[in-house]
């Protein structure tokens, strides 16, 4: 099996190469792959350098992965149709 290191690094890899319309399903199934990530940094790396780096690798994906919902999102957004409002002048 491939070290936490490794497989944080490919997240994140995944995360930067989505480009600016990512799809909310790809951004979903990233998501479930870093908690599965993060549960396995919680229960099987004790106190230490090991564990302050891999967290550092955590926040930063889970902060892409953040940004990368939010261009899903507005992508998303740009096909709803606005409601016409009509107002009295």
């Amino acid at each position: 099996m491939r070290s936490l290191e490794d497989r944080f690094g490919d997240v994140i890899d995944q995360l930067e190469g989505l480009g600016d319309r990512p799809t909310l399903a790809e951004v979903d199934e990233l998501h479930h792959l870093i908690d599965d990530l993060d549960y396995e940094l919680q229960t099987t790396t004790g106190l230490g350098a090991r564990r302050y780096e891999l967290t550092k690798r955590s926040r930063h994906s889970h902060a892409l992965l953040g940004e990368a919902r939010n261009r899903a999102l507005d992508i998303t957004d740009e096909w709803e149709v606005p409601q016409t409002i009509d107002r009295p002048y």
